[in-house]
């Protein structure tokens, strides 16, 4: 995954770069393969951050995490890849193409994307906020579980305890 904004103060926990704009992708790397076991994180300062992954299914990834570049140029790269020539490759959160044993499967392009400007469809936002509603309207609860929300900050602890050590972390998740 490469992952990079603007340039951000660093100067406190609200203008930190690794938890108020990395962390979203941090975030999506437990819903898209899963829980991590381990983490090795290289730093240059606040500023950049480059993640080795072991998760505890197995697989393995890495984050490309920077700042100094742009708010009003976004840039996300995801990319997944399972053997068998199975693959989906994710451009700002709007544009995808996935394969499966080898061959097209799903490819979305559309004409233009702006983060700060779309109806939210696009990027999930207003999708979240619906099934908050929905969830509050019906005593219920909602997709991303707040579960969900702590195992992210534990895998942000764990990366910038690597990145400020330089030694691998084990990411433990309490039950709760």
């Amino acid at each position: 995954i490469y992952y990079a904004s603007a340039q951000y103060a660093n100067d406190s926990p609200r203008t930190s770069f690794l938890l108020d704009f990395a962390l979203h992708i941090i975030d999506l790397v437990g819903f898209l393969v899963g829980d991590v076991h381990q983490v090795f994180a290289f730093a240059k300062g606040l500023d950049a951050y480059a993640v080795s992954l072991e998760f505890t299914n197995g697989a393995v990834g890495s984050l490309n995490l920077n700042c100094g570049r742009s708010f009003s140029i976004p840039t996300e790269e995801v990319e997944l890849t399972v053997r068998g020539g199975n693959f989906m490759t994710i451009h700002n959160s709007s544009s995808w193409r996935i394969a499966e044993n080898g061959e097209p499967a799903q490819w979305r392009e559309p004409p233009t994307f702006t983060s700060a400007g779309d109806s939210g469809n696009e990027t999930g936002h207003l999708a979240e906020i619906v099934d908050f509603l929905q969830a509050i309207r019906e005593g219920g609860t909602t997709r991303s579980a707040i579960y969900e929300s702590y195992k992210s900050m534990v895998l942000y602890e764990a990366i910038a305890r690597s990145a400020q050590g330089g030694i691998p972390v084990e990411v433990r998740y309490e039950q709760l």
